[in-house]
């Protein structure tokens, strides 16, 4: 018989397994404590798992072996990490006390990740797009200030999983559509568009093209509306963007605030993340929301993800929809 330990490891963005097979001489609790003792100087948790057979195994009872291994134990080349979930559930909660309050409607709360090593961004880019289907994906580095990113095509609102079996997702999009708290965070959102457009269009031009569409992004599933409307006379891009900037779904509402609140409520600066990636054409003006993202200065890397929060939000709920269920961050960790 024969144990094999898988080591994922590999530099410039590359994953990959290096099999080490090797007769059983003792029992497999010895190898594995060989492997970690061999692999405890490393700044990142060793992981792995364990078959059912292996209860027959240790016990000497005979089974019919499958095709998997019993015992597998690896090295990852990159481990995030979430802590300080009581913290931002304390967060969430202050922002929910400040909304009954009445100081603002809805803010967005975000929270950072940050990573070990050192990013291939290429890598990423690549990576993230196969597993990802954003309107506009990006990378740059620029005085070694680099992010890499997979934005939608436009804000949105509401959020569950993708994750799971075709029942488990269209039972995430029932619960998508008819959850009270995602509509009226949606619907407040889509208002407040209206009126940011008005001041920069003709007023008569401004509509809602589409209102409540489900958008898959990736593991997750959104709410999305369209509003749109013509500039009017005098105004040019940056007109428009000096009123949208921050996105709605990125910041809160009202947006003033919002942003003093942000700052308050927030430990550290966002930098890029929900702000945008500029692209000024002949006679198009486009900002892309920077939202699932990997950012990197010199050796500090992370990866943000954010909750809108409204009346009817609870910290449990924020916290799931960040990192576990729908897995906000789960967008771009992968692929790093």
């Amino acid at each position: 018989m024969n144990i094999t330990m898988y080591m994922s490891e590999g530099d410039s963005g590359t994953l990959y397994s290096v099999a080490r097979i090797s007769p059983v001489t003792g029992t497999l609790s010895d190898i594995a404590r060989r492997f970690i003792e061999e692999n405890e100087g490393r700044l990142v948790k060793i992981h792995g798992y364990v078959g059912f057979n292996y209860a027959a195994h240790i016990r000497g009872q005979s089974c019919t072996h499958g095709e998997w291994p019993l015992l597998c134990l690896m090295v990852p080349r990159t481990e995030v990490i979430i802590h300080g979930t009581v913290k931002y559930s304390s967060l969430v909660a202050k922002a929910v006390a400040e909304i009954k309050s009445g100081k603002y409607t809805k803010i967005i709360i975000s929270r950072a990740v940050d990573l070990t090593d050192e990013l291939d961004m290429p890598a990423t880019l690549l990576r993230g797009r196969r597993g990802n289907n954003p309107a506009r994906s990006f990378s740059f580095n620029h005085e070694r200030f680099q992010a890499t990113g997979f934005s939608p095509e436009l804000p949105l609102a509401g959020t569950r999983s993708r994750l799971g079996t075709d029942e488990e997702i269209a039972i995430c999009r029932h619960d998508l559509l008819n959850g009270p708290k995602e509509i009226i965070e949606h619907v407040v959102s889509v208002m407040a568009a209206i009126d940011e457009l008005k001041k920069f269009c003709d007023k008569p031009s401004v509509i809602v093209e589409e209102l409540m569409a489900v958008r898959d992004c990736g593991s997750v599933q959104h709410l999305g509306s369209r509003v749109s409307g013509k500039l009017a006379e005098g105004k040019d891009g940056f007109d428009a963007f000096n009123v949208l900037f921050p996105a709605i779904t990125a910041s809160g509402i009202p947006k003033a605030l919002v942003l003093d609140a942000i700052h308050r409520l927030e430990d550290r600066p966002r930098e890029l993340y929900s702000g945008a990636v500029l692209i000024d054409g002949m006679d198009t003006f486009e900002g892309t929301l920077v939202l699932r993202t990997v950012s990197q200065h010199g050796k500090k890397g992370w990866i943000q993800a954010g909750a809108g929060i409204i009346d009817q939000s609870t910290p449990e709920r924020e916290l799931t929809e960040l990192t576990e269920t729908c897995g906000k961050l789960a967008s771009i960790a992968p692929y790093l």
